[in-house]
Formats: C-alpha cells, structure tokens, sequence
C-alpha cells in the first residue's frame, strides 16, 4: 500500500517534468531599433565643413592683384582673412576684414567685425564676441535647454550666414539681457537701430527640428515699413537644400532669391535673384568641393554675362590647397577687383 501510494505521488511529478520538457517557450519578437540619424549640423566639426583637411590650428589667407606684365610678391594685400580652430575642430576665431581687432579703420565703409567663439567641455558654443571695430566688443552668452531642435544663431559662424545649433534656449547679452529666446515652435529675436526696429522670428512646423520659415519685419513709428519671408528646405540629413527668400514692401513683392545648395555641404550651386529682372549666378565645383568657376547673368532689356575662375596652383600634404590664380570680376561680386588675383594660404596645423 505505502508503494502504491508513492508511486501515485512521484507519476504526477514525472508528467509534469514531461509535460514542461516537451513544452518550448515561444522567444519574444525582437525589433530591430532604427538607426539614429546624425544630423549634418552635429555629425561634422566645422573644419571638416569647411573643408580642410587634417587638424588644422590656423590659416591666413592672402590676395594680391597680379599684373599682366609682371608677377610681384612685395606688392600690398588687398585682402586677407584668418581662421582659428580648436584641437576638436571647433572654429574660435574668423577675421575677414582684412583689419586687426586693435585697429580701427575709419575709411571702412562695408559693414565688417571679427568674430570669437567659446565652447565648454561638451563641445557646445557658449560664448561669441563681435568686434565690428565701432566700440567695445558684443559678447554673447548662449544658454541650452533639454529640447533636441535645431535653432539658428543669430550672428555668423565664419562665412555662413545661416548655422543651426542643436538644443540652443537662449542668447543674452553682457548685461544679462536676453536678446534671442527659442520656445515651443518659435525663435525670436528683436533689435532696434536708427532705421527701426527690426524683429526676427524662426518658425517650426509640428514634428519637425529644423526652422521652414523666417520671418523679418522692420517696422518705424510702428508701421510696417518691409518685411523679408524665407522659407527653408532640407535633406535627409538636415542639410540646407534651398532657401527661398521674398522681400515685401507694403503688399508689393519687389524682390525674390533662390539659392540651392550641394547636397550635404553648405556650398551654393545656383543663385538666382528676379528684382525686375533676373540676376543669375551658377557656381562649379571640382572633386574637393573648391570653386573653379562662377558664372554671372543678367537678363534686363540688356543682357550681360561675367565670370570668375580659380585654379589652383599649390597643395600641402594634407591636401589643403596652399595657392590659387582667380580670374575675379566686379559684376560676379562686387567686393572683388576687376583683375587676376594670386591667393596664397599659410596654414598651421596641430
């Protein structure tokens, strides 16, 4: 009997060791995570958008006029720039004026400065100085927030006009005034000047982190004098593919520019601009993205044509291009000399 009785309790044991051996438990679906895509804005350092090459600390860049009868190295610059960068890449000084900061020239009639920036541990831009050699420099103080959008700065960052920076809250000034905020679906920023008060405003569409619209209003005894709408599109990267700008006097549209970009670079390949007219340029590229030719049209009731073209002559072992003979022209830009120009490259590397 006792027998009996233990082999009734261990037969349960032995079919429920059976039953659960037998049984094979259904793996949990894994699904894949999508890759993060890097933005273009965060992927690169600066150096690399702008194209050098290796860990470069500074260049100064030199342009002399070239005579047709003769080729002299002691004749005068008639232009220089200069770039600083960190051993990250990160660009902390550009000078384009051709003037050192402790000067300051009183025939200069463009609208010039020099620019430093500041970053912190993180690789973030906290801190700009403007110098555009009328006073005291403009420092700048930037503030971040928890946000992942991509929020443009108000000042240049070297030669580009428009740079998006990646979580950006705020810009103040020295006193601690805040001067730029960005906040749900908008980035504004207000200045005045003898000429009114001009008020900037970035616009986002749901969902997305890139700005599609900005909105520029100058207004004098509170009217509204012009206002300037462009509108912004983008890669799949976040590259600028084009921006498209419209300026408005009244109700009347007196100006519109098209500028298209390069995929993945911040290069223009066409400008074209309809005030009346259209005024037209195309740009050239080789296989290192340096310019080699722009070309230059009007078409009023006269049509006139300009080019400019850059060969490059001299290159480091880097790969950085050290000399070049541009064929510049006033119509193409209207900074530049009717004349050919050598432009020479002395860069310092880490």
């Amino acid at each position: 009997m006792r027998i009996l009785n233990k082999l009734l309790f261990i037969l349960p044991l032995i079919c429920v060791i059976t039953s659960c051996g037998d049984t094979e438990l259904e793996a949990p679906e894994i699904i894949p995570s999508e890759p993060s895509v890097i933005s273009f804005w965060e992927e690169q350092s600066h150096l690399v958008m702008m194209g050098w090459k290796g860990k470069v600390n500074a260049v100064k860049e030199f342009s002399y006029i070239v005579p047709f009868e003769r080729q002299s190295k002691d004749e005068e610059a008639v232009s220089s720039s200069e770039w600083k960068f960190d051993i990250s890449g990160h660009l902390i000084y550009y000078n384009p004026t051709s003037i050192e900061p402790t000067i300051y020239a009183r025939d200069v009639w463009q609208v010039m400065a020099c620019y430093s920036y500041g970053y912190d541990k993180a690789g973030k831009m906290v801190k700009v100085i403007v110098n555009d050699f009328s006073g005291d420099p403009v420092i700048y103080t930037l503030t971040y927030g928890e946000h992942e959008v991509f929020v443009p700065l108000i000042f240049p960052l070297g030669i580009y006009d428009f740079f998006l920076v990646k979580g950006l809250e705020s810009i103040s000034d020295a006193d601690g005034s805040v001067l730029y905020t960005y906040s749900g679906n908008k980035a504004i920023y207000t200045t005045e000047s003898w000429s009114g008060v001009t008020s900037t405003t970035f616009e986002y569409d749901e969902g997305v982190m890139y700005p599609v619209r900005k909105i520029v209003t100058l207004k004098r005894g509170g009217v509204i004098a012009n206002m300037e709408i462009t509108s912004y599109l983008y890669n799949e990267d976040g590259s600028l593919a084009s921006s498209d700008k419209i300026v408005k006097e009244g109700e009347n549209e007196v100006e519109r520019t098209v500028v298209r970009y390069m995929a993945s670079t911040l290069l223009p390949v066409s400008k074209l601009t309809d005030a009346g007219g259209q005024l037209d340029w195309t740009y050239k590229y080789d296989d290192n993205n340096w310019w080699t030719e722009i070309t230059y049209k009007e078409h009023f009731e006269e049509e006139a044509e300009a080019k400019e073209l850059s060969i490059y002559t001299r290159k480091d072992a880097f790969g950085n291009w050290t000399e070049a003979v541009q064929q510049q022209n006033n119509m193409v830009d209207w900074s530049h000399p009717d004349s050919s120009v050598k432009v020479n490259r002395i860069i310092s590397y880490y």
